[in-house]
């Protein structure tokens, strides 16, 4: 058996038996390359990098997750809970993503994932945020494109946020 790393959130070292090196070999041409996203989500990828609140690392990942399969596709994140702004950042984020108005809905979700908690901890350990798309041709550069025209301007600059109040934690 060989151990192979695969592109998830949080990292995932996965075993795989395989005669020889055969396995190792079809997941490290792809997985070992110095960018870890399909180039149709660079875009979305930088702009989400930005938002406050939003974990990422020094990973060629930048700590994000992505996937497309079958004409859809999906962003997995992290959102730091114990940020000033993670409230504010889901609620901007839950408000374009998932019912901006009954005339401009797009076909995307924003909703919280987790493992099981009673096998890996709280939130502040295992939850994650995923956005998902389910018709393949509206483009994550476009969907960076909706969040940047509706979030506020520019989006890594705390102070074009709302004021954190004491109505926050209610």
């Amino acid at each position: 058996m060989s151990a192979v790393r695969v592109r998830h959130h949080p990292p995932v070292v996965l075993v795989v038996q395989a005669p020889g090196n055969q396995g190792r070999n079809l997941l490290a041409r792809h997985m070992d390359s110095d960018d870890s996203h399909h180039p149709r989500f660079h875009k979305l990828i930088d702009y989400l990098t930005r938002i406050p609140a939003i974990e990422t690392n020094c990973s060629p990942s930048r700590g994000l997750g992505s996937g497309l399969a079958d004409g859809t596709w999906w962003i997995k994140f992290s959102i730091n809970p114990s940020h000033l702004l993670a409230w504010h950042v889901v609620q901007e984020l839950g408000h374009v993503l998932n019912y901006l108005s009954v005339h401009e809905r797009l076909p995307t979700t924003f909703k919280p994932v987790s493992p099981p908690p009673y096998l890996n901890g709280g939130p502040c350990d295992c939850l994650s945020w995923l956005i998902e798309c389910s018709i393949g041709a509206m483009k994550p550069g476009t969907v960076a494109d909706w969040l940047e025209a509706r979030l506020p301007k520019p989006v890594d600059d705390l102070s074009q946020w709302p004021a954190r109040t004491s109505d926050d934690l209610r």
